[in-house]
């Protein structure tokens, strides 16, 4: 198959074309048409595509230059203060606010979190935002199927002592002072536990356990390794390892 330039006839090399190189670069050269420079009044010739979007509207980088760090005058948006800014900022829909104090207070609101009642601050964009953070986020979406023990553990104060008890035995498990590590999972281990204090204290509700500064105290906290934490609640008297064996049979309960 031939294919043939649509414009002179003239033979053409690659099928995909539909022009000569000669016919293209007179068509490019029939639709330039002339402007003038926004800087120094020069004119010059473009293309109608780059005018109508306004993509060239300086001569030169010279002039391009100059017109992109020229200040023009503004007035802000929330104050009505007076101050200079960018014309290229100005020409992309920016510079409406003569400082940060003014652009975050015209762009942010504040909200209250319906589970920890703190106050919190959140852009226009994120005005849908519930919770003020993650742990929040997770009472409250499952709110009506979840303890006030599973509510507590998810609560960032929780983390806050859990971390604290990490810190106090040093990464070691206090039964078996083995190194923490990948493997060997911290688990942080209520001496009288969670639900014991919740009775002893009557507490009821999140708010109550959040600033009751009994139930997160640090002595009532002991370390242990997964292994060790799996024997402390199955009350095996001893544990021992099988080399070799399956890793469903690796713990036995041996009594002495």
């Amino acid at each position: 198959m031939i294919n043939y330039c649509k414009t002179c006839g003239k033979k053409l090399r690659y099928l995909n074309t539909i022009q000569c190189r000669e016919c293209y670069l007179q068509s490019r050269k029939a639709n330039i048409s002339k402007t003038f420079c926004a800087v120094c009044g020069k004119e010059f010739q473009c293309r109608p595509s780059r005018i109508n979007k306004q993509e060239r509207i300086c001569c030169s980088k010279e002039c391009s230059s100059i017109l992109r760090n020229k200040r023009t005058t503004r007035e802000c948006a929330h104050c009505g203060k007076k101050f200079t800014g960018l014309y290229a900022e100005v020409q992309r829909g920016g510079a409406k606010y003569c400082c940060k104090e003014c652009y975050y207070a015209d762009n942010r609101i504040e909200k209250v979190c319906p589970i920890c009642k703190k106050p919190f601050i959140v852009s226009k964009s994120l005005s849908n935002r519930t919770y003020c953070s993650v742990p929040c986020k997770g009472i409250g979406q499952r709110r009506g199927n979840k303890t006030l023990l599973a509510a507590i553990r998810s609560t960032s104060r929780y983390y806050e002592w859990r971390k604290k008890v990490y810190e106090k035995y040093l990464f070691r498990c206090a039964e078996c002072g083995a190194k923490i590590t990948n493997k060997k999972r911290p688990h942080a281990h209520h001496i009288i536990s969670l639900a014991n204090l919740l009775t002893q204290y009557n507490i009821n509700t999140l708010e109550q356990a959040l600033y009751d500064e009994r139930i997160w105290d640090i002595d009532n906290g002991i370390l242990y390794c997964k292994q060790c934490h799996i024997l402390h609640h199955s009350n095996l008297k001893l544990k021992m390892w099988l080399p070799g064996w399956p890793r469903w049979l690796g713990w036995l309960e041996i009594d002495l």
